[in-house]
């Protein structure tokens, strides 16, 4: 079971709540307004699913809040019906109901291309369009069967031709020419996007593998930065000195050579600078207090 929500307003519904056999992928297309009960859902599935087929063994649904709820859970558990909550991105509950509504959302699409307002008055056609219909799915092609022939062991009977002008009605004849029209133009775009879809291999998403490449070749940071990426360079030796201008008096500088960097990276630097920034630093010794002296 599932919904498929955010549709326009048509005939006071906005929701359609999607059915389908576990076995013979036979759907179900229903419609409900917006916002819908638990008790209004169960009502619509008495109208249309049990009905026809009685009460289920088993019933699978995704974590909404209507499939949760006690009236629900009560109605169904009486029935002795055995309620299965679908996990989070499970692929072959997602994928099952992913074909089934793509197929719907298509139909009604073409139907409704000019007047979208009005697809909550093609969704019994829909549904026997899709039925009745041999679809390019792994299902279809393994059965090699409509959802209603491996539900009912038959091929329904098919709709006879229609010329136009065969009725007298000028309603009826505008009538089944239009439908007439809209079937063709759907088995055209239906059968030319089959066409496009054999371009590329159609298999159950359960058969990817993860793909296992070289190993990782990550590059180490340099020693002189911390895990963020900061640098955290200190003086390794006093290289040069001299004195310069700064303002109107003279200042001293020194051309250090930083740790875990070439001579030719050494940067001058005021003396009385370096002498704040890293105080343990002798700029005499070229070295840190209580550490050997390095040379330049």
């Amino acid at each position: 079971m599932d919904f498929i929500e955010g549709l326009p307003k048509s005939m006071g519904k906005e929701v359609m709540f999607v059915v389908v056999d576990r076995c013979t992928k036979y759907a179900h297309f229903m419609t409900l307004p917006h916002p819908y009960s638990a008790s209004v859902v169960a009502q619509v599935f008495l109208d249309n699913v049990f009905k026809l087929h009685g009460m289920l063994e088993t019933i699978v649904s995704d974590r909404d809040p209507v499939f949760l709820s006690k009236f629900w859970q009560d109605l169904f558990r009486l029935q002795g019906v055995e309620l299965l909550a679908s996990m989070a991105y499970h692929p072959q509950t997602d994928g099952q109901f992913e074909a089934v509504n793509k197929c719907l959302e298509t139909y009604l699409r073409c139907m409704t291309g000019d007047k979208p307002a009005m697809w909550a008055k093609w969704v019994p056609l829909a549904e026997w369009w899709y039925n009745t219909t041999y679809h390019n799915t792994t299902y279809h092609n393994s059965t090699g069967r409509t959802p209603f022939e491996a539900l009912y062991g038959f091929q329904p009977p098919l709709n006879m031709p229609y010329f136009p002008h065969d009725s007298k009605v000028a309603a009826v004849d505008t009538y089944i020419t239009d439908r007439e029209g809209m079937i063709g133009t759907l088995k055209f775009h239906l059968k030319r996007a089959q066409e496009r879809m054999k371009i590329h291999p159609v298999f159950h998403v359960s058969q990817l593998k993860k793909a296992i490449g070289v190993a990782n070749c990550s590059t180490k940071l340099p020693m002189a930065a911390d895990d963020l990426g900061a640098l955290t360079m200190q003086p390794s030796a006093i290289m040069e000195r001299r004195m310069v201008r700064r303002g109107n008096k003279a200042a001293a500088q020194v051309l250090v050579h930083w740790t875990n960097t070439s001579p030719a990276e050494a940067t001058w630097e005021y003396a009385d600078e370096l002498r704040w920034r890293f105080p343990r630093f002798d700029l005499e010794g070229n070295g840190f207090e209580g550490e050997g002296n390095v040379t330049g």
